[in-house]
């Protein structure tokens, strides 16, 4: 399945060997959280706290502007240690990249390349790339394996941010 993603290796090798170098060179932050299972009509849930993030970062040299920033897109050309690769290897349209400030470990993001509103409905190729990933990270640790991945798609103008 990777041959999907045009990888050259597996993306779960990919994903960790890459989250290790950027966690040990402290390319990202990892918060650690508590984690509680809830089992609420026959569904289970994962509820997890994490008290770092009541404690935003707060960067020493903002200085206050009269005019706002433009905010950099996180996605637009990401540092080469959090990058995972873009997909798929020919005329790319999506980036893998890992999320800077993770509560989970090995959590990365599949992003367009083309910056699109948060707002924007997810299209034809976003669900194709997120396909591939979820089918790729089975095919490497099995349909039940430990290792589960899910994707999630976080929409909306009430939506979080995660950069």
């Amino acid at each position: 399945m990777s041959m999907l993603l045009g990888l050259q290796q597996p993306l779960s090798g990919l994903v960790e060997s890459k989250y290790d170098a950027a966690k040990s060179s402290d390319s990202l932050v990892f918060s650690s959280t508590e984690l509680t299972e809830l089992h609420l009509s026959g569904i289970s849930f994962q509820l997890r706290y994490c008290p770092a993030l009541a404690k935003k970062p707060q960067h020493e040299n903002a200085k206050p502007s009269k005019v706002p920033a433009k905010k950099p897109d996180p996605f637009d050309n990401p540092p080469e240690d959090l990058l995972i690769g873009e997909i798929p290897n020919k005329q790319p349209t999506h980036v893998l990249v890992l999320n800077k400030y993770p509560v989970i470990p090995q959590h990365f993001i599949l992003a367009t390349k083309i910056n699109k509103q948060q707002t924007h409905l997810l299209e034809q190729d976003d669900l194709v790339a997120t396909y591939a990933c979820l089918r790729a990270w089975e095919s490497e640790h099995g349909a039940g394996g430990e290792k589960r991945l899910f994707a999630f798609f976080n929409s909306g103008e009430h939506s979080g941010a995660s950069q």
